[in-house]
């Protein structure tokens, strides 16, 4: 798959980096000052690639080597103590971030004018963050019935969408989808109560008329909708960025049609069951990428992978094996 010369260069980096740390770790028994600045370069790569778990990882390591060397409360220990709250957050992992946040709460003027600039904006940012999802959840709790009311409503308007597209109204779907979107966005402002379905919805029916890009620019305003208040690796996000890629391949950009389907493929991994029917559906955008990229070993390799997929996960599956035998057939002739 193609990939961008600034991933291609972090991918390398991050190679050379790992090889660097086998040889600390095993030769040095990871006692080299030099491990310290693998892990930095490291987590930094990692932070760039959007492997926030990894550079979490990498920073909560340096933190806890920056206590036994100076002691709670200093300026190195601080530093990747909030680099490690942030991945963590930027990663979605809001309870483990807050948790960290409110260790680090007890230097807050420190933090709040640190020295390096990028460590103070991350520690505002958070903070920020938790006071107003706060605020919102505690609204949210409190005037329960008009929330459930409201979402009822904006489930209500995108029924009818569904209904009149599918009679050939499309004027009058989409008049009562961008209803639906107006409720979503009040509920999603007061609330923190995301809805992404008629946004979904909506995209589908741009795609279907072949106004792609108006289609990506409603799949775009969903994700920012959504992740206003939820990480971009909540599984609920896997459609909107599925279907972006799915959208894009069928423009011809493939680079964003990559990107779009490598970041469905991380939200996926994080759904409950995994893999799963999802895994299945996306496999076969990934399959037609690798084709249009004329990459047929590859292609035949992952569609005998989803045929066995297909065979073991719940569901029925029978017409995608059909069709992915099919496909296959095709190829090989």
């Amino acid at each position: 798959a193609s990939q961008s010369s600034k991933e291609k260069n972090l991918r390398a980096a991050e190679e050379k980096y790992l090889d660097v740390l086998h040889v600390i770790t095993t030769h040095l028994n990871g006692n080299h000052p030099a491990i310290f600045e693998v892990w930095d370069n490291l987590a930094g790569i990692y932070h760039h690639t959007r492997d926030y778990d990894k550079a979490a990882g990498f920073c909560r390591k340096i933190a806890d080597m920056a206590v036994q060397a100076y002691g709670e409360g200093h300026p190195n220990v601080l530093e990747y103590q909030t680099l490690t709250a942030f991945n963590l957050f930027k990663n979605g992992s809001y309870p483990e971030a807050f948790d960290i946040l409110s260790v680090t709460g007890q230097y807050h003027e420190e933090l709040m004018n640190f020295k390096k600039q990028f460590v103070s904006n991350m520690y505002r940012e958070m903070l920020a963050y938790f006071n107003q999802i706060g605020e919102k959840v505690e609204l949210s709790q409190k005037e329960q019935d008009k929330v459930s009311q409201l979402f009822d409503q904006a489930q209500a308007f995108t029924n009818q969408a569904i209904t009149h597209y599918q009679n050939g109204e499309n004027q009058k779907a989409h008049a009562l989808l961008d209803k639906a979107n107006e409720i979503g966005e009040h509920l999603n402002e007061n609330y923190a109560v995301p809805f992404i379905r008629a946004w979904q919805f909506k995209a589908d029916m741009l795609d279907e008329a072949e106004d792609f890009e108006n289609a990506i620019n409603t799949l775009i305003q969903g994700i920012q909708h959504f992740t206003k208040w939820n990480s971009e690796f909540d599984p609920r996000t896997f459609f909107l960025f599925k279907t972006a890629g799915d959208i894009f391949m069928k423009m011809e950009n493939f680079e964003a049609a990559n990107q779009c389907l490598a970041q469905a493929d991380k939200v996926n991994q994080r759904a409950d069951v995994y893999p799963n029917e999802e895994t299945v559906s996306l496999n076969i955008s990934k399959i037609m990428m690798l084709l249009s990229e004329q990459n047929i070993d590859k292609a035949l390799e992952l569609i005998e992978e989803n045929i066995e997929l297909a065979k073991k996960i719940d569901g029925d599956q029978q017409e995608t094996i059909i069709w992915l035998n099919e496909i296959k057939n095709e190829i090989q002739n």
